[in-house]
């Protein structure tokens, strides 16, 4: 995943589908642990959910990028621990 200014901030590890509408609704994305918000101790700690309105894909370079830039990834809070659907892999 990149940021807006083309810095490269993480990986997205999951895709959270709403079912009933039959789309991805946010990406669930691992930051570097630099970009990662204070106190964030594991991988865990540093998931974020990116909303899916917000990235574009780049099919040649095979890489995402949000329209947020790097510090505004880390201030997003951690994703939920809660169950949620995710895409088959």
């Amino acid at each position: 995943v990149k940021a807006r200014d083309g810095q490269k901030v993480g990986t997205v590890k999951n895709l959270l589908v709403d079912r009933q509408a039959m789309r991805v609704r946010l990406l669930e994305v691992e930051l570097d642990k630099k970009f990662a918000r204070a106190g964030a101790r594991t991988d865990a700690d540093r998931l974020v959910h990116v909303p899916v309105a917000s990235a574009r894909l780049d099919d040649d370079r095979d890489d995402v990028f949000v329209d947020l830039d790097a510090a505004a990834l880390g201030g997003l809070g951690a994703a939920c621990r809660e169950p949620a659907e995710r895409a088959p892999r």
